[in-house]
């Protein structure tokens, strides 16, 4: 179910997302490789509906969080929170961990000066193509590793929030690959 959502080629930047569920699909997604990382905290707090792309956003976080998970040694004793809040006008995605701090080249990536980018940094800077085409922004913290993701909230969704769903635990999944090349 949340390959399909993140692979939905139909979805426009003009239907309501649930962004609670494209970062379930995120997580669940990339939740194999994150698991052999750090422990995973959740924290969302009620978020109301924006206008978007379900897919890419789902996409989006599954890459910032691959992405940043790369960066913590394989030893599962890091922690990587993921939190989500609304104020009046903004939805607020947090991807924090107890790394190290963003590296340059990944910071002027994701604010838009990567003109001379390595390979991870490309991918940050695709991340920073479908944050900005969502009429988002993207704040990094100094010296933190620290990510925050701003969105605006649709009209509609201010006057009908969505209620709070129950928390879900990341399941691990399984993936089988065989290469008949042998």
């Amino acid at each position: 179910r949340d390959l399909k959502l993140m692979s939905n080629p139909a979805a426009t930047h003009g239907e309501e997302v649930d962004l609670q569920r494209s970062l379930d699909a995120a997580l669940n997604t990339a939740g194999g490789i994150l698991r052999d990382r750090a422990r995973i905290e959740r924290h969302f707090e009620q978020l109301p509906r924006m206008q978007g792309d379900p897919s890419q956003l789902s996409l989006l976080f599954a890459r910032l969080l691959l992405l940043r998970a790369a960066k913590l040694p394989a030893n599962r004793q890091h922690v990587l929170r993921v939190a989500a809040r609304s104020t009046e006008t903004e939805v607020v995605v947090e991807i924090s961990d107890d790394g190290p701090a963003y590296a340059e080249s990944d910071r002027q990536a994701l604010m838009g000066d990567a003109l001379f980018a390595m390979r991870p940094s490309l991918a940050l800077s695709a991340c920073r193509s479908v944050v900005v085409a969502h009429q988002g922004r993207v704040r990094l913290p100094a010296d933190q590793a620290v990510l925050q993701v701003c969105f605006p909230i649709s009209q509609q969704a201010i006057s009908r929030p969505r209620p709070v769903a129950a928390p879900r635990s990341v399941r691990p999944g399984r993936i089988l690959v065989v290469d008949d090349d042998l």
